[in-house]
């Protein structure tokens, strides 16, 4: 299914996307091969970035649970920073707050995310459960820390916990139009469907000059949530860190 997307011109986020942050954003006018809602996908959609997609990975009660809990809980579109939450310029949505009903009805997919990408629990930041109203997105950024730039160097989660390795988004609703999670790099759509898990890279590793390995942003995986133009979207986002929470790197 190709579906095309008007935002702006290519050339001028092509000309933009060196100098991004992490929550950097642009426009755009390209067109996207879309993963839609009324198909089963089960895999390895992209390998630069590598994106997997996993439907069936939550059951309908649990996106339904997920979300009824949430609703109570809603403020304004907050980004994770050690569970704290800041605001996110390039974000149109509303976050839940982290009560304890919610982080147990969390519990089962955060297990479920360290069996299948085979990590311990403490390297998972807290998970955030957002919601999308129609004309809510979130625009082109990336989610690993830029550790070059001035901002990133002095970011206090990066120093706890290291780089943002993964991305895991578990949608919990189908969305009747939009909402799409967009790749630029590969010209990819994921439709946001009930029980679907989406998983992509965010950073590659590098050797720096004292040897070490470092993580860098990996620039193919520029991405954006495409605006909701029907119903809700709601989605359950975690991040993957190359260390435990709060450990730092050792000097």
């Amino acid at each position: 299914m190709i579906q095309r997307i008007q935002r702006g011109r290519s050339d001028r986020l092509a000309a933009r996307e060196r100098t991004f942050d992490d929550d950097s954003h642009s426009d755009m006018d390209v067109c996207f091969q879309t993963v839609p809602n009324t198909v089963a996908f089960h895999g390895i959609l992209e390998t630069e970035p590598h994106v997997t997609v996993i439907d069936g990975f939550l059951a309908p009660l649990e996106c339904s649970e997920l979300i009824a809990k949430a609703s109570l809980q809603r403020r304004s579109g907050v980004s994770n920073d050690l569970g704290t939450g800041s605001e996110s310029k390039g974000r149109s949505s509303s976050t839940a707050l982290r009560t304890p009903g919610l982080v147990r009805a969390l519990a089962p997919l955060r297990q479920r995310l360290t069996e299948l990408l085979g990590v311990p629990e403490a390297r998972l930041e807290g998970s955030m459960v957002l919601c999308y109203e129609v004309g809510g997105a979130y625009r082109w950024h990336f989610d690993a820390f830029n550790l070059s730039s001035v901002r990133g160097a002095s970011n206090t989660a990066a120093r706890h916990g290291g780089q943002r390795l993964l991305t895991s988004i578990a949608y919990l609703n189908d969305v009747p139009e939009g909402g799409e999670t967009a790749f630029f790099h590969a010209r990819r759509a994921i439709a946001p469907k009930a029980g679907r898990l989406l998983v992509f890279r965010n950073a590659v590793p590098r050797t720096a000059p004292d040897g070490r390995t470092r993580f860098e942003v990996d620039r193919r995986s520029l991405h954006a949530g495409l605006p909701v133009r029907a119903g809700t979207k709601w989605i359950v986002t975690t991040f993957v860190r190359e260390r435990p929470r709060g450990m730092e790197e050792e000097p």
